[in-house]
């Protein structure tokens, strides 16, 4: 089961230097599924996730703007609307890119790649200490009207490449496509709760979450997957770990069967 967050969020506070985007957190990497009930209207935009807190401008933070188009803010730097073409009614893949390195970011609608680049990057300060929404903004205003499923926030160490992005687009697990490591807060929101599989620890719940059914997702067999390391294709690296379970070891690269077929 998913979970609607039309009358609730999510919450961290007291971050840790995982989400210092200055001295660590150089990549970013934002993936969820969302349903939207209804688009906003008016003049307020929905947030799908805010780093960081009001008044202290810094961070990063992704919303639905009236008519689907999306907003990015990277707090310090700037901020600009991205052509993205949200809707209402079905399950939407998003994931939010946030390069510093590579002087990137990038908003991907299923198959769709908007791309918006901020003249700088260089004046966002280290957001430890303040607050992390999932379904808010970062005031705790402007809420998510729909569902979220899959959903994880990752500090990554590599850049992310296209077969990872294309990975996490056809509904493969994080588990399945990134370094246990690279994943600070993964939730799958699979029993419609609040559980997460990595971090997630000192997330609370404001209002009231429900449960919402959940889209197709390819996850590791077993209750309880551990992680093996493996050696690297040349000159990339995609996972590595292969995911242990009650049916075998499956990587991303390998074939995996969910009631769609077979994916790899």
């Amino acid at each position: 089961m998913a979970l609607d967050f039309a009358t609730a969020y999510i919450r961290k506070t007291g971050l840790g230097s995982e989400w210092d985007l200055v001295s660590n957190t150089t990549r970013f990497l934002y993936s969820t599924k969302v349903y939207i009930d209804a688009l906003p209207t008016g003049g307020a935009n929905m947030s799908l996730f805010a780093l960081n807190n009001a008044g202290i401008s810094e961070g990063i933070q992704a919303s639905v703007k009236p008519g689907g188009d999306a907003i990015i803010y990277t707090w310090g730097a700037n901020s600009g609307t991205i052509s993205a073409g949200f809707s209402a009614g079905s399950w939407l893949n998003v994931i939010v890119v946030y390069d510093q390195v590579a002087d990137k970011l990038q908003l991907y609608l299923d198959s769709t790649t908007a791309v918006y680049d901020p003249a700088s990057y260089t004046d966002n300060s280290a957001s430890t200490s303040n607050a992390f929404c999932l379904g808010a903004e970062n005031y705790l205003g402007n809420m998510l009207n729909g569902k979220l499923a899959d959903t994880v926030v990752c500090n990554l160490s590599a850049a992310v490449t296209a077969d990872q992005i294309a990975a996490l687009l056809d509904g493969v697990s994080p588990l399945l496509v990134f370094p246990l490591s690279d994943i600070v807060d993964y939730f799958p929101f699979i029993n419609g709760d609040l559980n997460g599989v990595k971090g997630f620890t000192g997330w609370t719940e404001s209002g009231t979450l429900s449960a919402s059914d959940h889209p197709p997702i390819y996850m590791p067999a077993g209750d309880t997957p551990s992680y093996l390391a493996v050696a690297a294709a040349a000159g990339e690296v995609i996972n590595p770990y292969n995911i242990v379970g009650n049916g075998g070891v499956v990587g991303y690269g390998s074939n995996i069967i969910g009631p769609g077929g077979t994916i790899g």
